[in-house]
């Protein structure tokens, strides 16, 4: 729906900015490649970063009657507290195949950070 208004009002560049990137690279750390450390420290870092303040920051709205602001909220939202929750709240499970990241021993740490940066 996004496309086809942006088109027609001839504001279709808007959709390569940065929000619709990381949403993308979260995507397909999800659905492509699950098991890669570097997608997922940079989907994390992309969600929970850039787009998830720019909910705050660029003042996107909760307004239930255009399709325009509930659409900018979800791009913003959703990506944030998926990762969000995929870090911290995901424990490991051998019927999932989620082996990458166990955060049942994992603290905010020293140790954290400097994967988070350095991998």
């Amino acid at each position: 729906w996004r496309n086809f208004t942006y088109r027609m009002t001839g504001d279709h560049y808007y959709m390569f900015e940065f929000c619709y990137y990381g949403n993308v690279m979260i995507y397909t750390f999800i659905f492509l490649f699950p098991e890669s450390r570097h997608l997922y420290y940079a989907s994390f870092g992309f969600a929970v970063g850039p787009i998830g303040w720019a909910l705050a920051l660029v003042g996107c709205k909760f307004v239930l009657h255009s399709i325009d602001s509930l659409t900018s909220v979800f791009i913003h939202y959703t990506p944030m507290l998926l990762m969000w929750n995929l870090h911290w709240k995901t424990q490991y499970s051998k019927s999932r195949t989620w082996w990458l990241y166990d955060a049942k021993n994992d603290v905010f740490s020293l140790e954290f950070l400097k994967n988070y940066y350095f991998a």
